[in-house]
């Protein structure tokens, strides 16, 4: 008997999740959990209620795929009926709940399940290289890097989707709806980030929305790289992600795909692997290859590598950043 899944929540990147699970032939999807049933497939069982459906299903694996402040009691829940789960980025919303989660796993309250978090992106052929290079001295020392994200998103991104401009159930715009996934990737190549300096404002969409549409920050990293970072969805077209990264003997430009610049020897290219057919272009192939290793790990005794724990300081950040700006610093006094 092959594995069961169910999805909570069926919204935009319910679709991708859904096509990774019917490339694994050793799992059936056979429920779904969401509010508005007109978005509910046709094809499998639809509950209005999660608490329902782990109830009456009694899946293996539940992947989360709701609105961000609707994460972690989902989780908790499928944690404690001793679910596995997969969840979509972030955490959560706010610190408080995050750090339930993380809380939750390490005190390892139900031993043996596992949570995945979707940061897909370490995934991508180009930042595996990256960190395998990083990683291997064979850069001498790393100076440090520069990261972009121009992106661009219109009103009706926001009007189609009103939690998406919501304080309190979004918990951010620009960084934790598109850039959280460049800021974990720097804590990942560089070990962590250990301090934050950096401003958070809305430029565009002040009138529409209570979260940041433009973003940059400074970091440190535990081992003296610095990164300078900036995001946006106020961009003129959806630009490509770029994180440049600068090294004693080479240089490394991440931009779909990864091209090193060695000094004094020839260049070398690889290739981001082929775009996937499901949901939105950008989001790639690597939401399939994280979903399909979850599940290749599920009888393993160790925890997945990218859960709550990795997962939070991304987060952390964000914080920091909406912390040292005008608009948001009390909000998030409060919330913390």
């Amino acid at each position: 008997m092959g594995l069961r899944a169910a999805i909570i929540g069926c919204g935009d990147i319910h679709v991708v999740h859904r096509a990774a699970l019917e490339r694994l032939p050793e799992v059936d999807l056979v429920a779904v959990a969401e509010v508005e049933p007109s978005r509910c497939p046709s094809d499998v069982r639809a509950y209005a209620d999660y608490r329902e459906l782990l109830e009456q299903e009694r899946p293996d694996v539940v992947h989360i795929c709701t609105p961000h402040d609707q994460h972690v009691e989902p989780a908790l829940a499928a944690v404690s009926h001793g679910v596995h789960v997969v969840l979509e980025k972030p955490l959560a919303a706010h610190l408080p709940a995050a750090e339930r989660l993380v809380e939750c796993m390490v005190e390892r309250q139900q031993p043996g399940v596992k949570v995945a978090l979707c940061y897909q992106n370490r995934y991508n052929l180009s930042y595996a290289k990256a960190k395998e290079l990083i990683d291997s001295g064979r850069l001498g020392e790393v100076y440090g890097s520069v990261a972009a994200v121009p992106w661009k998103r219109t009103r009706d991104y926001y009007q189609s989707r009103p939690w998406r401009g919501s304080w309190r159930q979004s918990g951010g715009g620009v960084l934790i709806n598109q850039a959280i996934h460049t800021i974990d990737a720097l804590s990942w190549f560089f070990g962590g980030i250990e301090t934050v300096s950096g401003m958070a404002t809305r430029t565009e969409f002040a009138d529409l929305i209570e979260v940041e549409d433009t973003a940059f920050a400074r970091f440190t990293h535990p081992n003296g790289q610095v990164s300078q970072f900036f995001a946006t969805v106020t961009g003129p077209v959806q630009a490509p992600v770029s994180i440049d990264i600068f090294a004693e003997h080479a240089n490394l430009h991440i931009q779909d795909g990864l091209l090193v610049q060695w000094k004094g020897r020839p260049e070398e290219y690889y290739p981001e692997r082929q775009l996937g057919g499901e949901g939105r272009d950008y989001w790639g192939v690597s939401h399939e290859l994280l979903i399909a290793d979850f599940y290749r790990q599920l009888d393993q005794p160790e925890p997945f590598w990218l859960g709550p724990a990795q997962g939070i300081e991304a987060l952390q950040v964000i914080k920091q950043i909406q912390a040292q700006s005008p608009e948001w610093a009390a909000l998030v006094q409060v919330e913390g």
